[in-house]
């Protein structure tokens, strides 16, 4: 394999694992919510998620408040 194709792959899987932990997160928060008897209400539309950036605020979105509504981004 050529120091480009290496560099690519590498790349991948650097994102691949920040987009792991931040699911793993969110599915934390949404277990820990549904223990604790609080309802996420999610608008229609906003999932899936698109990119990294809309992974990135959901999981803001949630540490910030347990009564999160989820915006279209």
């Amino acid at each position: 394999m050529t120091k480009e194709v290496m560099a690519l792959l590498r790349e991948v899987l650097t994102k691949l694992e920040t987009v792991l932990d931040q699911q793993s997160t969110i599915l934390r928060l949404l277990q820990l919510r549904e223990d604790q008897g609080q309802i996420l209400d999610i608008e229609e539309g906003s999932l899936p998620l698109q990119n990294l950036p809309q992974l990135l605020s959901l999981e803001q979105k949630m540490l910030q408040s347990p009564k999160t509504v989820l915006e279209r981004n």
